[in-house]
């Protein structure tokens, strides 16, 4: 009893922690148990538990092994609670429990001597049966050869057909009844095997169905006695090699790969071709020949069974003739021989392979087809040999078989086995029901087999030797090598130019020649489609991202589109157009230079240039598309060209484009293989420009001799073209013939004066203007504004200046002064190009294209100057030769040209622009309605275009100062 809760004890620590335990075996267990219990922990290795946790009482009476339950058998049965919590149910006529107790799981084991529930009439095959969903009970764990699958689905069909008759269909599929089965103790050699079968049905009819089961009774493998036939099979078991073959096609030079010609390569680069296939191929067929030879073996077993027989010996010592004194009974051992015969049917399957077929070939050649290689295709020829074959090959069966017995009954007999010689037992125990199959299959040999013989290249395919029961099954030819990097190999293929585009499909075929046939009769060449074979993507890319930069002059547009280049007549711009861009981010292409694959770059402008700086250049008609590669980058605006919005077009054309037609394009690189041009669209804005201002002449007599020789400029860059335009005059140039009139400069051929231009006089000017400003409505309006700076040591000192306002001194008044400046059609000459390189132009458009204006500004006699600002009502009583006027210094004339496009004036207006002089009132109005209009273009940038001097004779200049009068000298003064 202790020995059997320390047992139970450790049992309980093992499936708590879930650890290994290795206990002795207890004595008692019978054989037949141990073998069922090893079998099945083999099966079921999540079952931990030791077997003396299992109960030797429950497997002597049943065959099944199932967990010890505390207690003595059977009255230990009761203890097992159902799943709803009730006891053991007991069924009094069969003197049977319905539970024999649990498996290691914690699953009920039902007893299979206890009746099923199974009343109705209805074919059992159309219940609701569930599919079995627990890992721990599924059948499937139990299942690992097709003969256990046979087995599992005979047996259960057996049990189906012996328990419901007519009510089982036994043609029913198998499948679904090993899918349901719920194995509660799997099937061993010794042990009987327990399976559940869940369905549902509504008993009660309230629309729920419940949970029923039935139990399912397997019968130990060794109860079984299968029926194996004693004929022989044959079974041919064919096998034919597929080759491995790859085919790459790819970029030269190989390991060094560009590109990857599965996304892209371009015309005019190589391919080189790699044909991998193995270096032969087989076919071959192996005659499976088996059968059984069919023993009946009978096993003999005496059993010698024991008892104590405690008056075995009588002495009657007192002489009283009733044996009841002490002493006079002796006990003693008593036996008897009980025999038993069993017969079973041993089996000896054997199997072993013949050669049938076998067909080797040995690799030739290739020819690979793709458009991308020159003729579409290429023929490679295959160096490589056959392999060696070495063969024996028998087709008598005494060659391959050699049976155990020549006579089919066997009778032995077995050592004899003593029973029941233990203390305490009075009565002969019974003769066990033990499995005496092991001895009968150690009475009879296995049969001795052998295969035909086959050595592949030097590797044992078939085996030759003699062995039991099974020849080795054919081993795999072995698989063949590839071919040699170098075999089959083709190198150096330029694509065409004259292959388009996109995706070539590839296709090849390997061949094989005849090398070895066992038979005879095969064919002499085999051809096989290669299994993998890369297709070539054709793409030739090309690149358009030209860039317009370089602009000599900016806009002189009020308003100009930040969003577009502005270009100005008469002037050059520079086009950067080269090879270089970014492409797909694939092999090869990138960021890169694309020159090799362009077949031309191109440039079409809506207007016409000269390919140049000036009208020198090459003409060039517009919407006239050039070729890039032939031209220079600079490029020149003639004057007529029509101001407005446009777009400058450009086209990269691949190598390989079907024509120059060819409608499809993508802007900046061709990404769409379909597409064989690259182009792009640089959005512009024409327009003109004033430039070349210079004042021509002054009526002061101290500065007549400064323009006796030339104007005063600008700049030394007035036309846009270094300095030219005062390049013809004789002497030096420097800022003494530029603007503006000022102290310090030389008013004459000898005098240098730090006097300004006296009040009174005025200087004449001109400027220049191009574009589209030969109508009556075009105006050019100057805004002047004046600025104080006062004379400190006989210089201008420039720090000081202010801006101011002026008055005029008539009649003993002071009046406002105002005195706007509009240039009209009357003040214009047309002076445009009579260039002949372009003989479509009319020469009347080129000549109206460029303008010069004149015009004349003065200061009166009796001007003078305030702070901007000044409220001259502010003061009691005015003297102009005191503050708020001033004086010591001078008023600086500073220009703001703003050119007016088709400008539309009222007829008042109109009136006051032919009057030679105006009221402050007249000035101030028309000063106001230029001043708000929308302008077009200013000279506000072209005095730094032309070269405006900021510093001149150590002084500080703003861009548009004109000139310098001199506060306190007039023309009224007398002056000698």
């Amino acid at each position: 009893m202790y020995t059997k809760i320390i047992v139970l004890f450790l049992l309980s620590v093992l499936l708590v922690n879930q650890c290994e335990i290795i206990l002795v075996s207890a004595e008692g267990i019978p054989d037949s148990m141990q073998i069922a219990f090893n079998e099945i922990m083999e099966m079921k290795s999540d079952w931990l538990a030791p077997i003396e946790a299992f109960d030797i009482d429950i497997w002597n009476q049943y065959d099944i092994l199932v967990m010890d339950i505390p207690g003595e058998f059977p009255s230990n049965l009761a203890k097992i609670k159902t799943a709803d919590g009730s006891f053991n149910h007991y069924n009094t006529a069969l003197n049977e429990y319905r539970y024999i107790g649990k498996n290691p799981d914690g699953y009920l084991v039902n007893n299979p001597r206890y009746p099923d529930d199974h009343s109705g009439t209805v074919v059992i095959n159309t219940y609701d049966w569930q599919v079995n969903r627990d890992n721990k009970t599924q059948i499937y764990q139990f299942i690992s050869t097709p003969e256990d699958q046979k087995f599992y689905e005979n047996e259960i069909f057996y049990f189906l057909e012996q328990e419901y008759g007519e009510r089982f269909d036994e043609t029913s599929d198998p499948g679904p009844w090993l899918d349901n089965a719920i194995v509660i103790i799997p099937v061993s050699s010794t042990g009987d095997g327990v399976i559940k079968y869940l369905h549902k049905w509504d008993s009660d009819s309230d629309g729920t169905p419940e949970d029923w089961y039935i139990t399912v009774n397997l019968r130990a493998k060794d109860e079984v006695v299968p029926v194996m036939a004693s004929e022989i099979t044959y079974e041919l078991v064919m096998s034919e090699m597929e080759p491995l073959s790859a085919t790459r096609i790819a970029s030269d030079e190989r390991g060094e790969e560009i590109f990857d010609v599965t996304q892209g390569i371009p015309t005019g680069e190589e391919l080189y071709v790699n044909v991998s296939a193995s270096e032969y191929i087989y076919s071959d067929a192996y005659l499976k020949v088996a059968g059984t030879f069919i023993y009946e073996v009978t096993v003999n077993k005496d059993y010698r069974l024991w008892r104590w027989n405690e008056a075995a010996i009588l002495n009657d010592l007192n002489g009283d003739g009733d044996f009841d004194d002490p002493g006079e009974t002796l006990g003693d051992w008593e036996s008897r021989i009980e025999s038993v015969a069993k017969t079973y049917s041993v089996n000896r399957p054997y199997s072993y392979y013949e050669i049938d077929e076998l067909n080797i070939y040995s690799l030739s050649g290739a020819v690979i087809h793709n458009e991308a290689i020159s003729g579409g295709q290429v023929t490679l020829s295959s160096s490589v040999g056959g392999p060696e074959i070495e063969v024996d090959h028998q087709t008598d069966m005494t060659s391959h078989l050699q049976p155990p017995r020549s006579s089919e009954s066997v009778s032995i007999r077995v050592s004899t086995e003593d029973l029941g010689k233990v203390e305490g037992n009075l009565t002969y125990p019974s003769v066990p029901n033990e499995s005496l199959r092991s001895q009968a299959e150690n009475a009879v040999d296995q049969v001795l087999v052998r295969n035909d013989s086959l050595v592949f290249d030097g590797h044992l395919v078939l085996d030759d030797s003699w062995v039991e029961a099974d020849g080795s099954e054919p081993a795999s030819i072995p698989q063949a090598p590839l071919n040699p990097s170098g075999d089959l190999y083709m190198e150096k293929m330029v694509i065409d130019h004259g292959v388009t585009n996109g995706l070539k499909p590839s296709r090849g075929s390997i061949t094989y020649d005849l090398a070895y046939s066992l038979k005879g009769g095969a064919a002499l060449t085999h051809s096989l489609s290669i299994d993998s074979i890369n297709d070539v993507m054709v793409h030739t890319p090309v690149v358009c991202n030209p860039e317009l930069n370089e602009i000599s002059r900016e806009t002189q547009l009020i308003d100009p589109d930040e969003d577009v280049f502005q270009l100005v007549l008469e002037e050059s711009f520079h086009l950067d157009f080269d090879f270089q861009g970014r492409h797909l981010m694939i092999p090869g292409y990138g960021d890169n230079d694309y020159g090799k694959y362009t077949l031309e770059k191109q440039v079409r402008f809506p207007f016409d240039v000269y390919i140049g700086e000036d009208y020198e250049g090459l003409f060039l008609p517009k919407n006239t598309w050039g070729n890039f590669t032939s031209l220079e980058n600079t490029f020149f605006v003639p004057s007529w060209v029509e101001e407005g919005d446009g777009y400058i077009l450009f086209r990269s054309l691949a190598n390989n484009i079907p024509s120059v037609d060819h409608e499809a394009y993508e802007y900046n690189a061709n990404l769409d293989p379909n597409v064989y041009k690259a182009v792009e669209a640089i959005p512009f804005h024409i327009d003109g420009k004033i430039h070349s201002l210079m004042v021509t002449d002054c009526g002061d007599d101290f500065w007549l001799n400064k323009f006796k020789e030339t104007p005063l400029y600008v700049g030394f860059d007035i036309d846009g073209s270094g300095v030219k335009a005062i390049s013809e005059v004789s002497g030096s140039l420097d800022e003494e013939n530029l603007l503006p009139l000022m102290p310090g400069k030389t008013h004459g051929e000898e005098d240098e004066s730090l006097s300004g231009v006296m009040l009174g006089y005025g200087i004449d000017f001109q400027l220049i203007t191009n574009g589209q400003l030969g109508d009556r409505d075009d105006y050019i309006y100057i805004e002047t504004r004046f600025d104080y700076v006062p004379d400190v040591s006989g210089h201008p000192d420039m720090s000081g200046r202010i801006p101011v306002d002026l008055y005029v001194s008539e009649f003993g008044q002071i009046k406002p002064y105002d005195h706007p400046l509009v240039l009209d059609e009357t003040m214009r000459t047309l002076i445009g190009p009579e260039e002949e390189k372009d003989p479509t132009i009319p020469l009347e458009d080129k000549e109206a294209s460029v303008q010069l204006w004149s015009g004349q500004f003065f200061l009166p006699n009796m001007t003078y100057a305030v702070p901007m600002g000044t409220d001259l009502s502010l003061y009691r009583s005015l003297n102009l030769e005191n503050e708020p006027f001033l004086h010591d210094g001078y008023i600086i004339v500073n220009f703001n040209v703003v050119v007016f496009d088709q400008l539309s004036l009222s007829d008042d207006l109109k009136l006051l622009l032919d009057k030679n002089s105006l009221s402050y009132e007249e000035a101030n109005r028309l000063r106001a309605f230029f001043e708000n209009q929308n302008g077009k273009y200013t000279y506000s940038l072209g005095w730094d275009h032309e070269g405006y001097d900021l510093i001149q004779k150590g002084i500080n200049l703003k861009a548009g100062d004109i000139m310098f009068y001199s506060t306190d000298q007039r023309a009224g003064q007398t002056y000698y």
